[in-house]
């Protein structure tokens, strides 16, 4: 039983220090990424056989297909 006690109580102390020792991974950079324009992106290409149109409506929102379609898809992603 002494034994055993012994055991836990150094993994108990182990995993402590472990715990609350200094993280040592450098720390995230950021990345700055371009600023938004006002100038609307062209569509990219033309579409041909079996190609999609794809772009950016004016008000600056990517679409697939025809940007004046009567059916619009949002689409909502939450990462917690």
């Amino acid at each position: 039983m002494p034994r055993r006690l012994l055991c836990v109580t150094i993994l108990l102390i182990v995993l402590s220090l472990a715990a609350c020792s200094q993280n040592t991974a450098a720390p995230p950079t950021a990345t700055r990424v371009g600023q938004p324009t006002d100038t609307p992106v062209p569509p990219t290409g033309t579409p041909g056989d079996g190609e999609v149109e794809m772009g950016f409506t004016s008000e600056g929102f990517p679409y697939k297909g025809n940007a004046n379609s009567p059916v619009t898809l949002w689409e909502f992603s939450e990462f917690q």
